[in-house]
């Protein structure tokens, strides 16, 4: 029975490789492939049949250091079943990360969309609800804490930090007091984040309706001109402020060079005189 024979070029083409890669395969003792005279490599029936069995554990994205242990030894159920089980493990994990790399460029583009709609604007809106990751007592803190944080577990570095300030004095004569940083993180992302960290025993944040703009800023702490704007156009909408500004930074960008903040800023309400 005569048997087919095929030059490397028809191979490659057939199963849509480049020559190189069947040289590698060669090289690794994945194929055993024979020379006529000429110097020619040309390739069987069989060994067709072997490359679509390679072929397709690279397609169960198997290395090839995998692949040249089998054709190396004894190739059994067993083995490719062991082999199956590790990949099975490693690709869910790959799946998972890229689940969360969604989550975060979904997030981020809601947030460019968020600036577009509130930069400058006053409006009223809900504290946003959250789990409470950690209380730290300065802003450097809450980025220590945010690296750890990133580190423990794969999903919480989409903690957001919350800086609380005191207004302190009059309207007229305001300024502001740093008096914590909060690591939250939203509830409506800890579903789609599959996290593995057990959020059960962290508290949540306060329900409350709050005044609410974004704003550029050359630095992370809302200057105290903002606030009395807010305050003046709450007391104009009939809304009286507790005394507490939160800031939130989102993202920033450059101009000419220098770094401009894009802040969240939420003032809670305690009255309304409507």
């Amino acid at each position: 029975m005569n048997r087919n024979e095929y030059l490397i070029g028809d191979v490659a083409s057939l199963i849509g490789v480049s020559r190189d890669t069947l040289r590698l395969y060669e090289k690794k003792g994945i194929l055993s492939v024979r020379k006529k005279e000429n110097g020619y490599r040309y390739y069987t029936d069989d060994d067709i049949f072997e490359l679509s069995s390679v072929f397709y554990h690279r397609k169960m994205n198997i290395g090839l250091e995998k692949i040249e242990n089998l054709w190396s030894g004894n190739i059994s159920y067993q083995s490719n079943a062991a082999i199956a089980e590790e990949k099975i493990q490693e690709e869910e994990e790959a799946i998972a990360r890229h689940q969360q790399a969604l989550v975060r460029l979904r997030t981020f583009q809601q947030e460019c969309q968020k600036i577009n709609k509130h930069l400058g604007q006053f409006s009223l809106r809900n504290f946003p609800d959250a789990y409470i990751i950690e209380h730290c007592a300065s802003q450097q803190d809450g980025l220590f804490q945010w690296f750890q944080l990133s580190q423990k577990a794969s999903g919480l570095d989409m903690s957001y930090t919350y800086d609380t300030f005191i207004c302190n004095g009059t309207q007229h004569q305001l300024s502001l007091i740093f008096q914590k940083s909060t690591l939250l993180l939203y509830k409506e992302l800890v579903d789609q984040l599959n996290l593995s960290f057990h959020l059960k025993d962290h508290p949540s944040t306060k329900t409350q309706n709050c005044l609410y703009t974004i704003v550029e800023s050359s630095s992370r702490i809302p200057e105290t001109g903002l606030i009395r704007e807010m305050i003046t156009w709450g007391k104009d909408h009939g809304y009286e402020v507790e005394g507490t500004a939160v800031s939130d930074y989102i993202m920033h960008g450059m101009d000419n060079g220098k770094i401009t903040f894009y802040l969240e800023v939420y003032m809670p309400i305690i009255t309304s005189h409507k």
